[in-house]
């Protein structure tokens, strides 16, 4: 495994574990845990107990796959939605600085 392959595990691994734990699609899922199984809602619901689990399985599947083809392709495509949250992230904070810099230079000449 190269250098690349093992960050793309590493931000996949952390996209995936906070889509898991902490998006809205997968609370019916964390609420029948939290009824029917207690201990796994408690594993789910924790990141960092979830992201040792995705982390092993994507070694094995990467191991596996060998990084081509589709394991490829949906691993890129975790990178990328959490790389861009974090271009997002980046730019609603420079945004606001920007403007309120600006806002010193308005015209007051009428």
């Amino acid at each position: 495994m190269n250098i690349w392959d093992f960050i793309t595990l590493i931000i996949a691994t952390e996209a995936i574990t906070n889509i898991i734990s902490k998006a809205d699609i997968f609370y019916p899922l964390r609420k029948w845990l939290f009824k029917n199984f207690r201990w796994l809602h408690d594993l789910v619901d924790c990141p960092y107990c979830t992201s040792v689990w995705i982390a092993a399985t994507l070694i094995f599947l990467s191991q596996i796959f060998c990084f081509y083809g589709i394991f490829k392709f949906v691993m890129y495509g975790f990178v990328i939605h959490r790389l861009s949250n974090v271009f997002h992230f980046l730019v609603d904070w420079v945004n606001p600085h920007i403007e309120k810099d600006f806002s010193n230079f308005q015209d007051t000449e009428e």
